[in-house]
């Protein structure tokens, strides 16, 4: 049985082979009738057409003519049947091969065009005539109604094809011009050169208007942390009703690594704000503990706020590089990425909606009856701002930990995560950040005074306590506070400056209860634990100021005066009339003797003074009666360098 079948199917084939090669000896001899019998005729019917045409378009007119002479006359040789399809579909084959422009090539319309001509006796050089002559719908050039279809399809209106041509054509009509058919019209607008003229009507920053646009060939990031490109989007999960039975939806802003595509951080909200984009940028650098290159942005809400332009000055002294962008186009990457984080991760989800309204893709939303299920099971499931928040947190952690190999055809030989690249990429160009940076950069602040070894910040209505260490309460009065609002055990303290020199970290004091039957002594000890701990620090540190001094309790006795003991004060100033005053007895003695001899000698040259001047006094009256120069001048008496006797001596 089974050899039957196969000899059965055996012969069909060959009977198969059979056939395709007398239909292929068939076709072959119709090409070489037809060429013959055409090669013979051609010549004439180009003079014909050259006399009317020209020589360029004769050539193919005079083909055409002569190959549809040969087959009339292969049709009256052979006899052939033109009921028979085989005929018609060999004739197109044949003229296929042959590129015959002025000749259909279907073998429905060459059958159309022989049963014209046989049916309504015209000449062959009748049927055979240039593309659309004779066509009263023809048009061959009108430089108006082509700058009538442009100006609309420009207009930013963005009209349909069938709108504009019916305007236009109405207003040939009322100027007497002659009207184009429709099908010119619908040739003229799908050209290339008119979609590039009228890209007007889709506006300059239209999905669309992209697609004619200049494009500007760009290198992708080298190392990670060249460039962070930061956007707030909608997420796609379903809403949830407030109070008022509004529908509210969540958004987030996320940083993303262009090098890697690494998400470094995302927050949640519920409107875009500059408080939001503050908090994200706390958490990247948190997370990566440096500050990029290159940050691009958009114009959000809030961007122009003191608080943002704050946060922009610092992080550009700090070495950032900002770009402002209102086009997508200018941060691409982030664009496109929240297009993958929809159609691979979130449609995992069981509260995933579909992608926006915009979206013309065929798997862009969910059915109404899928959406009707998913909505019940979201009201059984108390689904609220929570609980959106851990579904989207469970699609960025899988974005974040899943091999780019999983999902991408382009990247399908890498097996890393996009968070691995990014750690293992070099950071060439980044600003490294303490942990004290971090904080002044991005962190909240106020300014607050040193009271109690503490400051005090209130934050959310709360007072908070932090210790400062002995150095800080030794400089300053008032400090800047920079603490995080999610983590209260410490803060950094700063000058209150304009400088802001780094000050040192402060941990929290936390107050003891002592009422109720809680009482927490242990954290009372702790407290005045440290504040033993800066009293022996302040004893210390007088100690050593005073040091130099602590010996001279006498002067620090005359010094308090009244506040000192009496019998200290007076013994003070004993000291003191003896140290000073009283000098050893050796050296009073020696001191008194000087002084002893020095009156002596004193009073022995006021006596030899005073018999001088009783001396010059006679002598003055004795003078009266000799010559002026011989007496002794009044201003030489009492001189202590006057030597009488040698003044008497010169007188002999």
């Amino acid at each position: 049985m089974h050899n039957l079948i196969a000899l059965q199917s055996e012969r069909k084939s060959k009977i198969v082979q059979l056939q395709v090669s007398m239909e292929d000896g068939r076709r072959d001899l119709l090409s070489i009738q037809l060429r013959n019998i055409a090669n013979g005729v051609k010549e004439d019917y180009g003079t014909y057409y050259e006399k009317l045409y020209g020589k360029d378009r004769a050539a193919n007119l005079a083909e055409a003519a002569a190959i549809l002479e040969a087959i009339f006359s292969v049709i009256q040789i052979e006899n052939i049947n033109l009921k028979k399809r085989w005929f018609f579909d060999d004739l197109e084959q044949i003229l296929k091969a042959w590129e015959v422009q002025d000749l259909p090539a279907s073998s429905r319309r060459i059958r159309d065009k022989v049963f014209e001509v046989m049916n309504s006796g015209q000449k062959i050089t009748d049927a055979i005539k240039p593309h659309r002559e004779g066509n009263a719908n023809a048009l061959k050039s009108d430089d108006e109604i082509t700058a009538w279809v442009v100006v609309m399809r420009d207009s930013g209106n963005n009209y349909t094809n069938a709108f504009i041509i019916r305007q236009i054509q109405e207003v040939c009509a009322l100027t007497d011009k002659s009207i184009p058919s429709v099908s010119w019209f619908e040739a003229l607008m799908a050209s290339t050169a008119i979609k590039q003229l009228t890209v007007g009507r889709f506006g300059k920053r239209g999905r669309r208007a992209a697609l004619y646009q200049g494009y500007n060939p760009v290198l992708k990031a080298i190392f990670a942390g060249d460039c962070w490109q930061i956007d707030g989007s909608r997420l796609q999960l379903l809403d949830w009703k407030d109070e008022n039975g509004k529908a509210i939806f969540l958004y987030c802003v996320a940083i993303r690594d262009v090098r890697s595509g690494a998400i470094l951080a995302r927050t949640y909200c519920l409107n875009e704000d500059r408080w939001v984009y503050l908090d994200v940028f706390k958490q990247a650098m948190a997370v990566t503990g440096y500050i990029p290159y290159d940050i691009v942005t958009d114009k959000f809400p809030g961007h122009n706020t003191e608080e943002w332009e704050t946060f922009e000055t610092r992080m550009k002294l700090a070495g950032a590089h900002f770009t402002y962008t209102e086009r997508p186009q200018g941060k691409a990457q982030i664009e496109r990425w929240f297009g993958t984080l929809q159609t691979v991760f979130s449609a995992k989800s069981m509260f995933y909606y579909g992608e926006g309204i915009q979206s013309s893709r065929p798997f862009a939303h969910r059915s109404k009856e899928q959406l009707k299920t998913i909505r019940k099971h979201a009201r059984e499931a108390g689904w609220d701002f929570d609980g959106a928040i851990q579904e989207a947190e469970k699609i960025f952690e899988a974005y974040n930990h899943t091999p780019l190999s999983v999902y991408s055809r382009k990247w399908r030989k890498v097996e890393r995560t996009p968070f691995e690249i990014h750690e293992a990429c070099d950071k060439s160009h980044v600003v490294r950040l303490e942990a004290h940076e971090i904080a002044q950069l991005s962190w909240s602040r106020t300014a607050k005074q040193v009271l109690h070894r503490m400051v005090s910040p209130i934050i959310d209505g709360v007072e908070y306590h932090f210790a400062v260490d002995f150095e800080v309460l030794m400089k300053h009065e008032r400090t800047v506070v920079c603490y995080n609002p999610e983590d209260l055990s410490h803060i950094y303290l700063f000058e209150d400056g304009k400088i802001e020199r780094y000050l040192g970290k402060a941990e929290r004091v936390w107050a003891a209860q002592l009422y109720g039957p809680n009482k927490d002594y242990a954290t009372l000890t702790a407290s005045d634990k440290r504040n033993k701990i800066i009293d022996k620090q302040l004893a210390e540190r007088k100690e050593a100021l005073i040091a130099p001094i602590k010996g001279d309790s006498g002067m620090l006795n005359i010094l308090m005066g009244g506040f000192a003991p009496k019998a200290d004060l007076e013994q003070a100033e004993t000291e003191w009339l003896k140290n000073n005053l009283l000098a050893d007895d050796e050296d009073r003695q020696a001191a008194e003797r000087v002084r002893a001899e020095d009156a002596q000698e004193a009073k022995i040259i006021a006596s030899e003074l005073k018999e001088a001047a009783k001396g010059a006094t006679k002598a003055k009256k004795a003078a009266s009666k000799k010559p002026k120069e011989n007496m002794i001048l009044p201003e030489m008496v009492g001189r202590v360098d006057f030597d009488l006797d040698d003044f008497m001596y010169s007188q002999m």
